[in-house]
């Protein structure tokens, strides 16, 4: 199970699988390459488009092809398609198929058919139409056309959220289509993973991945300790704890990464920094190996897009650049830190709320110490109330008692457990209103953004 909530575990439920029926893998049987056109400097072809966006509902649109040069004979050029974040079978048929110019012919077409489902997906998905020609079967570099297929339903533009209401299930919700429950048991973690998607560890029942597409995948039996993601790719590095470290990805699978398991990690799968206490600070990236920063590790650590913050207590707030050099940035003693989108937050205890920005300079919040840092906006001041820290500086009191936990179903729309008192949305638009009277056990919500497949 995953360390924060190694308190909470709960016997093994083996998740029921979504039901895929009526949702076929789709495939278009491959073409016969016949004669082509000319490679070496004669007749080719180009798309008419090196781009264009389609609406998933449209179902098959009809792509145009223009040849140049002699015209008077009859030529042939295979066409195929390559995913980018679109999932073959899933969002659109694999074509893989030679498009034939009659003599005179100047343009041909063929039709590309686009999956249209009623499932909610992220709001774009990428293709790309690829040429190939001559004996070898090369591929035309200097042309290509990327398709872009926009989802059109409802749920699509909604950020998907997680709820976990113990035996009740996991449910999921979005503001256009409500609630939709995808288990019957509830996971110990949730991991926002692309495409809408999670990794859900069920502790003793293993490690899944999820999304609305594909339903439940399987990735380990062993219960993870920690899982670091990040929105480029179906990949994740995972702290299994006495299995070792590994790194995962949908295309080749599990590679052993350490033996031995950290007190902490941080960073993303292909290069992170891991803390093993005595043995020292260590960057790992996975093209040039291991190297060792400092001869103890922090109390804590805060990824802010590849740069990290350092806490060592008494000895000050330190950063490790992305280059692998340590300075330290404050010799306060950070008790929580939480990132900004220009800058991170750090609470220094008596020494109240500070907030390191542009150019490395720090900038006093509050001169009190928060009881909690739910996100990097909203903050826990226990007696004093519940707040929120706007983007301008500026604070606003949203209630006299603070949530257990939070999620941010949209920029500005928060989704916030209070217990027994139930589960409730505030935005500054709307303001507050009660989404479920249930007690809930934990809270995720889904990237945004889609799946990218990296060059293997």
């Amino acid at each position: 199970m995953m360390r924060p909530h190694r308190s909470s575990r709960r016997p093994a439920r083996r998740p029921v699988l979504e039901s895929l029926e009526g949702r076929r893998l789709l495939t278009a049987a491959p073409s016969a390459i016949a004669s082509q056109l000319d490679p070496s400097g004669g007749p080719y072809a180009v798309f008419l488009a090196f781009s264009r966006t389609v609406e998933e509902s449209e179902g098959v649109i009809q792509v145009a092809l223009m040849r140049t040069g002699d015209l008077t004979t009859a030529a042939t050029i295979s066409v195929r398609t390559a995913p980018v974040t679109a999932l073959e079978g899933y969002d659109f048929v694999p074509l893989d198929r030679v498009v034939t110019f009659a003599a005179g012919e100047a343009e041909a077409t063929f039709d590309l058919a686009i999956v249209d489902d009623a499932i909610s997906e992220p709001l774009e998905k990428q293709l790309r139409l690829e040429l190939y020609r001559g004996e070898e079967d090369d591929l035309v570099a200097t042309t290509a056309q990327t398709v872009t297929i926009v989802d059109d339903e409802p749920g699509s533009a909604s950020r998907l959220v997680f709820h976990a209401f113990g035996a009740a299930g996991l449910w999921t919700y979005n503001e256009a289509e409500g609630y939709r429950k995808i288990n019957d048991g509830s996971p110990e973690a949730i991991v926002a993973a692309p495409g809408r998607g999670a990794y859900l560890d069920f502790g003793p029942a293993g490690l899944w991945s999820w999304d609305a597409l594909r339903g439940y995948s399987r990735l380990s039996h062993v219960d993870p300790e920690i899982i670091l993601t990040s929105s480029l790719g179906e990949r994740a590095l995972i702290d299994f704890g006495h299995g070792g470290v590994w790194q995962w990805s949908a295309e080749g699978g599990y590679a052993k990464v350490h033996d031995l398991s950290p007190r902490a990690m941080s960073g993303f799968p292909g290069s992170a920094v891991f803390d093993y206490a005595e043995h020292g600070l260590w960057t790992w990236n996975e093209n040039t190996g291991w190297a060792k920063v400092r001869d103890y590790g922090p109390e804590q650590m805060l990824n802010a897009g590849g740069v990290y913050f350092l806490d060592y207590g008494v000895f000050g707030l330190w950063r490790l650049d992305a280059g692998g050099a340590v300075a330290r940035v404050h010799e306060g003693n950070a008790e929580e830190m939480t990132l900004l989108p220009y800058g991170i937050l750090v609470d220094f205890g008596s020494a109240g709320l500070r907030k390191l920005g542009d150019f490395d300079v720090w900038s006093q919040v509050s001169s009190h110490s928060p009881r909690a840092m739910l996100s990097s906006e909203l903050l826990d001041f226990g007696a004093g109330g519940f707040w929120r820290l706007a983007a301008d500086g500026t604070w606003s009191k949203l209630n006299t008692v603070a949530p257990r936990s939070v999620v941010y179903a949209a920029p500005d729309l928060v989704h916030m457990d209070y217990g027994d008192a139930g589960l409730w949305t505030w935005s500054a638009a709307t303001g507050w209103r009660k989404l479920n009277p249930a007690r809930a056990t934990l809270l995720g919500f889904a990237m945004t953004e889609p799946i990218v497949r990296l060059p293997g």
